[in-house]
């Protein structure tokens, strides 16, 4: 614990950057990647199916961005009971964090699971988009819990 908070505070600001960041670049890079290669299999399918994951993408994209932003809600306020060594504070605020966020990635994925046709509708999909969307997207709001 000792060294990585001296690296941080005391070394290289660039060496602190790049171990602080490089986890999220390759997360980053994962998911990217993921993405380029669902949609290569896909589009040996067909187009409608192509069509499908080019819609509901970005709908996923949008729940993660909430949780992404509220994992960084909560790195603050750990970083900051970690900045004051008040350790105790900041294992708690760990656990709190982590039950609250599978509470709430639990209990997102059941709500989109049983309205998912409602807003795949909201963001104006097609018949055939819709028909063919709504299994493909409740596929990926099972992975929900997993992303909070």
């Amino acid at each position: 614990m000792k060294n990585k908070r001296d690296l941080i505070v005391n070394g290289s600001i660039i060496k602190a950057i790049i171990y602080v960041s490089l986890p999220l670049m390759i997360n980053n890079f994962v998911i990217s990647a993921y993405d380029v290669i669902d949609t290569m299999f896909v589009s040996n399918i067909g187009q409608t199916e192509l069509a499908v994951v080019a819609f509901v993408g970005p709908l996923y994209q949008i729940i993660a961005a909430v949780s992404i932003g509220l994992s960084i809600a909560g790195t603050s306020l750990i970083g900051y009971s970690v900045g004051s060594e008040d350790f105790q504070k900041a294992n708690r605020t760990t656990v709190h964090l982590l039950a609250a966020s599978m509470f709430l990635g639990i209990a997102l994925a059941i709500v989109l699971f049983f309205s998912s046709s409602f807003v795949m509708n909201l963001a104006a999909a097609t018949e055939n988009i819709l028909i063919k969307g709504d299994r493909y997207f409740k596929i990926l709001i099972l992975s929900i819990p997993l992303v909070f």
